[in-house]
């Protein structure tokens, strides 16, 4: 009888965890009170529910748009930016309503034989009605959902920006406040592109550590408004907690301020940059994982990753796999 092996995904958090009880300063650098005080929690100036830095134009993209380039071609088959997001003061009203609390674990899954659905360790229909996945609902037809957590760049996002251009494949890069900081032509290249950016946290904490509804929102919050300042637009409304934490509550508070949260049945050890894997056991661990309807997530960071995805790509496409974008997922 074959062994079932447990396949898990642990990370070091790549930045200090923000404090839950930060103080939030009013205007001309005094405490802030009242609904003022509120507001600035949120990052919402007072006053104004929407929370946008830039005006609307109205018609869903934001005036003074930076993002350049928008090649309809290129664009075609990618995702719609204009697509609606819930108002800002409407998410926080309902965050409110949704229990608080941090993860209750790291998320993984099992496989017992190559190339069969994995199990997660939560269950996923109740997940489901979150908003919350970690594959698709489909798991016969041959569809595969690329995704890549983007921490911090380590030198390969263009290239592996390059690679995903040959196949014509369009993908999600869940990214943290401190890739988007120091990489924002990546990321408008990233719109330009066609591709899903999520939101990755903006420091990259610890989700135990998230255990109120102001440490959540600001988390999310702050690296969307980067985000929109960055490209101009909104941000989609895709989530990954940093390490895979999951609860219910992570999933409540994250669809109360309007997103899904993305976890994965394909990984693999790829994130150690001091100890990356070599290519053949790369692609046999990649290989016997994939199966139909299939989150995959992998490294940014990776070297091995960026030198194996022209291969791994064509390999999957040889046997008759398509790739799938987020928006698409059910």
């Amino acid at each position: 009888m074959r062994k079932m092996s447990w396949i898990g995904l642990t990370m070091a958090a790549a930045i200090t965890a923000a404090a839950a009880g930060t103080v939030y300063a009013g205007t001309n650098g005094k405490r802030a009170t009242g609904p003022a005080l509120e507001a600035e929690k949120r990052n919402v100036p007072a006053g104004d529910g929407t929370g946008s830095a830039v005006e609307s134009t109205g018609s869903g993209r934001q005036a003074g748009s930076i993002v350049t380039g928008q090649n309809a071609e290129n664009r075609k088959d990618g995702y719609d930016y204009q697509t609606a997001v819930k108002p800002d003061d409407q998410a926080w009203a309902d965050l409110q309503a949704a229990p608080a609390g941090g993860a209750k674990g790291q998320w993984g899954n099992y496989q017992p034989t190559p190339n069969a659905v994995p199990k997660g360790n939560d269950d996923e229909a109740k997940m489901h009605t979150y908003g919350a996945y970690s594959r698709s609902s489909d798991t016969e037809s041959k569809v595969l959902y690329l995704t890549f957590d983007e921490g911090y760049e380590n030198g390969y996002t263009p290239a592996i920006l390059d690679t995903l251009a040959k196949h014509g494949i369009k993908t999600t890069f869940f990214c943290t406040g401190e890739f988007m900081q120091t990489q924002p032509e990546l990321v408008r290249r990233m719109v330009n592109e066609g591709h899903i950016v999520g939101n990755h946290t903006w420091s990259h904490p610890h989700m135990n550590t998230i255990t109120t509804h102001e440490a959540f929102w600001n988390q999310l919050k702050k690296n969307s408004d980067l985000f929109q300042e960055i490209t101009g637009l909104e941000m989609p409304r895709y989530f990954r907690a940093p390490e895979g934490g999951y609860s219910d509550a992570i999933y409540a508070q994250a669809q109360a301020m309007g997103y899904k949260t993305i976890y994965w049945t394909v990984a693999y050890g790829d994130y150690d940059t001091k100890k990356q894997p070599d290519h053949a056991s790369a692609m046999t661990t990649l290989n016997r994982r994939i199966h139909p309807g299939a989150v995959i997530l992998l490294h940014a960071v990776s070297k091995t990753n960026t030198e194996i995805l022209d291969e791994l790509l064509t390999g999957w496409e040889n046997q008759g796999y398509t790739f799938g974008t987020l928006d698409r997922l059910q």
